[in-house]
C-alpha cells in the first residue's frame, strides 16, 4: 500500500494576490485538515520504512548467528579430529617408545647375567 499524499494550496494567480487574500475559517480548517493527514500518512509511510528496517537487521542478525554455529560446529569437528589424531600418535610413540625400554631393560640383564657368570 503506497500512500499518496496530495496537498492542494488554494489558487493564486500572482504573489500580490497572494499576500492580499484573506483565508475563510473553512478553508483554514480545510488546510490544517490536509496537513494533519498528510503528516499522519507521513508518520504511516515511516513506521512501514522503519520496520521493513527492523525485520532487515533481525534477519541479517539470525543469518549471522547460524554462520558463527556453523563455523563453530566445523571447528569444533576440526579439533576432535585433530584430538584424535593426536592421541593415536602418541600411543603409537608410546607403545615404540616402551618396547625400545623392553629392549634396553633386557640387554642390562643379559649383561649383568654375563658379569655375574664371568665373576663366578
Amino acid at each position: 500500500s503506497k500512500a499518496q499524499i496530495t496537498i492542494t494550496p488554494p489558487p493564486t494567480k500572482n504573489v500580490g494576490e497572494a499576500q492580499s487574500q484573506q483565508l475563510t475559517q473553512p478553508e483554514l480548517l480545510e488546510m490544517k485538515q490536509e496537513l494533519v493527514t498528510g503528516i499522519q500518512e507521513l508518520k504511516e509511510m515511516f513506521q512501514l520504512v522503519n520496520g521493513g528496517y527492523q525485520k532487515s537487521l533481525r534477519e541479517l542478525d539470525e543469518q549471522h548467528l547460524q554462520q558463527i554455529e556453523e563455523s563453530n560446529e566445523q571447528l569444533q569437528k576440526q579439533l576432535e579430529e585433530s584430538n584424535e589424531q593426536h592421541q593415536q600418535q602418541l600411543q603409537e610413540q608410546l607403545k615404540e617408545s616402551n618396547e625400545e625400554h623392553q629392549q634396553q631393560i633386557q640387554e642390562l640383564h643379559m649383561l649383568i647375567e654375563g658379569v655375574r657368570q664371568d665373576n663366578q
